[in-house]
């Protein structure tokens, strides 16, 4: 197992225990002195007559030690959930342990294996009398599919409503609201309306939240005139928490037609507010609002002293008049902070004029500006000249920088004609960077059958896991019966640790060519063993497709649990030095231990040391923790996710994933709340000093070194068991 090949060597385990189970020991030798010593004047004591014998005091129990009537419990349900194991007898019989801590454990046990058979349990146990129980209950339901693919199934939105109209806790409520917002629909709205009048502030928030992010989430239309005329309301409530909530969600369900008038006077007044983030989303739902705005809340929004307010209000120049989103460009072009340098480049793309065209020149030439800011010219030039632009990102193409290269690639996919779709076949017939060639085949994926056909076997010949990934899901979005055999030689060519998407992903294809062949069955059936469960459920699924037959998914998740479980507990601090400035993180082991152990681990080893961010969304987040640079890249492993309850803030730390149970070494860091992410990525810290040197970070600004601190605060108990029998 992975894990297995880390720096855990049996005497600093030793040491590491024993010299928390024994204050004064400093280690293994030192707790093995002690016990020498003691049996030495004891012997002595005898000796000399002496009558009475030596009081033993017994060690104080860690803090961090379950009770041991719940340790086995606990290990048993930590298990089930490492293993993404099917639900059993045994493992829900805990629902009705006569531990809180083992009920509440289970719940988000359940949430996180999100298997809808786990419903009926999950509503009793929101209903249970013990409040964390029920925090966690109603946390896991949000947590489930929204719509059962049994229709025979209650959806877990039934469940919540049911519990809104009977819970009375003040702080659970407002979780109702929360989970409503990931599995709701119009359904919810009843609830939702009497929540936006709540005498809570805390209920009127969430509410507001949930009306936006069923919107984002695709589970609801846009609200009609009455709740939206409540959300507007809610710009001008007492509480600054409510305001910012409501001002996220106009943004992502705009007020209708006949409500524009109204919304637009609220969200100029909103952009003057004392709190940053309601000036920040007031200023991106002004871009959302129907039928255009005038340019004066934007030149308010744009002379705040925040810069992401700042990189808001240019977002939000789409909206008003082709002059006045001149103007306004113009002043963001020449603003101090770099990312709004880069939002005002982006900008420039979605407005159609000659003078936008020229603001670019200056970069497109060199002239200005560092790579990153080059790359975001080089975009929106493409989304300004079309096919005129080619030679121009032919040349981006060939630079020497890898963020320009990227760039290049990336626009002349976005432009999806013949012209574009031709230059990019002929760059895959000749690139040898993988990096480039992922970039390529990511930007070949929309152009037709006919004209990536020869690329796409090039590709797959390659080799490079995420080249083939891509390549299989072309063909499998379009198939053609000769590209059987490429596939079979490309699978057969993946040797490698973490190649399990590259696997997945031609074995789809596989599925979606329909063809038999021995070779492929051969395949299907070995994989069906895999190390990777999701290979395997692929494999199942190809198997069933082409041949009718019902293949068992052997493969099993790999277990991570390691023997130094109880010291991930004690990992609490991390430290990254970067080339503007160190960050210190605080970190959140008692909801993601896995984790927060392996980037311990990773950190130890120096994996990260010497990367980059090579992600940087204004005003959203900065990623690293990639080997490869372009986002492809990860240990050679995964990780599970441990989705938790906390919320994504200024400053939180999330694992990157592509999919569930896909995370690995990329991390990012939010510039803003971004609520839509909550329930759906691991936040396993938060930044507590050097937020200043996150807002000045960079696409391509490097991980000089990261540091996990050891720092021995205490932990909850509720989520460890025993180092022997996490071993067993």
């Amino acid at each position: 197992m992975w894990y297995s090949k880390h720096r855990f060597p049996l005497t600093r385990e030793f040491a590491h225990v024993t010299s928390r189970l024994f204050p004064r020991a400093r280690g293994a030798y030192s707790l093995f002195s002690v016990f020498i010593t003691g049996f030495i004047a004891s012997a002595m004591l005898a000796s000399a007559g002496c009558a009475t014998t030596p009081e033993v005091k017994t060690p104080p129990r860690p803090a961090y030690l379950p009770p041991d009537d719940i340790q086995g419990p606990l290990l048993a349900i930590a298990k089930a959930e490492d293993r993404r194991a099917p639900l059993t007898k045994a493992l829900l019989a805990y629902g009705t342990h006569e531990s809180p801590k083992v009920r509440a454990r289970l719940a988000r046990c359940l949430g996180r294996l999100q298997d809808s058979g786990a419903l009926p349990l999950l509503a009793t146990l929101a209903a249970d009398p013990d409040d964390d129980v029920r925090r966690e209950a109603i946390f896991a339901l949000g947590q489930l599919p929204p719509r059962p693919s049994d229709p025979a199934r209650v959806p877990p939105q039934q469940v919540l409503l049911a519990r809104f109209g009977v819970e009375t806790s003040s702080d659970i409520r407002p979780l109702i609201m929360v989970g409503l917002g990931k599995v709701g629909d119009e359904r919810s709205w009843d609830a939702i309306s009497q929540a936006m009048s709540s005498a809570s502030s805390a209920e009127r928030g969430e509410a507001a939240l949930a009306l936006g992010l069923q919107v984002y989430n695709g589970l609801a239309s846009p609200p009609g005139t009455e709740l939206n005329t409540k959300l507007i309301d809610l710009l001008k409530d007492s509480s600054s928490e409510v305001r910012w909530k409501a001002a996220y969600a106009l943004h992502q369900a705009p007020a209708p037609p006949a409500l524009r008038d109204q919304a637009l006077s609220t969200l100029k007044a909103a952009v003057r507010d004392p709190r940053v983030e309601v000036r920040m989303f007031a200023a991106r739902a002004l871009g959302d609002l129907d039928g255009g705005i005038p340019a004066a809340p934007i030149e308010v929004a744009l002379s705040d002293e925040d810069w992401r307010v700042r990189v808001n209000a240019l977002r939000a120049v789409r909206n008003v008049s082709p002059d006045d989103a001149i103007h306004l460009i113009e002043q963001g072009l020449e603003d101090p902070h770099a990312l709004v340098r880069i939002q005002a480049l982006e900008a420039c793309g979605a407005v159609q004029s000659p003078r936008a065209r020229a603001l670019l020149d200056p970069w497109l030439h060199g002239e200005r500006g560092a790579d990153d800011e080059r790359a975001a010219a080089i975009k929106s030039y493409a989304a300004l000249a079309g096919d005129a632009a080619i030679p121009e990102l032919m040349g981006a193409v060939a630079d020497e920088s890898l963020i320009l290269r990227l760039a290049g690639a990336q626009a002349l996919g976005a432009l999806e004609t013949d012209a574009s779709c031709r230059a990019l076949v002929d760059l895959a017939l000749e690139e040898v960077d993988p990096r480039m060639m992922a970039a390529l085949a990511d930007a070949l994926t929309p152009c037709p059958r006919e004209t990536t056909r020869k690329a796409v076997r090039i590709l797959l010949a390659r080799g490079d896991a995420p080249v083939v990934t891509l390549a299989a899901r072309m063909i499998a979005r379009d198939p053609a019966s000769d590209a059987l055999i490429p596939l079979v030689g490309a699978y057969e060519r993946l040797n490698g640790r973490g190649e399990w998407e590259a696997r997945e992903a031609v074995i789809q294809a596989f599925s979606a060519l329909h063809l038999r062949d021995e070779n492929v069955h051969a395949i299907l059936e070995k994989a069906l063993v895999a190390s990777d469960p999701r290979v395997g459920r692929a494999a199942r699924d190809a198997l069933r497709a082409i041949y009718a037959e019902d293949g068992e998914v052997i493969a099993q998740a790999p277990v991570l649990f390691p023997s130094s479980y109880f010291e991930t507990l004690l990992y609490r601090r991390a430290e990254i030095a970067t080339n503007r400035g160190t960050i210190i993180l605080e970190l959140y082991p008692e909801d993601a231990p896995l984790t927060v152990l392996n980037f311990q681990r990773l950190a130890e080893e120096g994996f990260y040391n010497g990367l980059t961010f090579h992600r940087v969304v204004p005003n959203y987040v900065v990623q690293g923790g990639c080997p490869r640079g372009d986002g492809w890249g990860g240990p050679g492993y995964t990780i599970r996710c441990e989705i938790n309850p906390r919320r994504y803030q200024r400053g939180s730390i999330g694992m990157a994933l592509s999919g569930k149970d896909t995370g690995g070494s990329q991390f990012f860091i939010t510039h803003s709340p971004a609520p839509q992410l909550d329930g759906h990525y691991t936040l396993f810290g938060r930044v507590i000093e050097g937020m200043e040197v996150v807002d000045k970070l960079r696409q391509g600004d490097i991980i000089k070194k990261l540091k996990v601190l050891e720092t021995g605060a205490p932990v909850s108990p509720s989520r460890q068991a025993s180092t022997k029998e996490l071993n067993e």
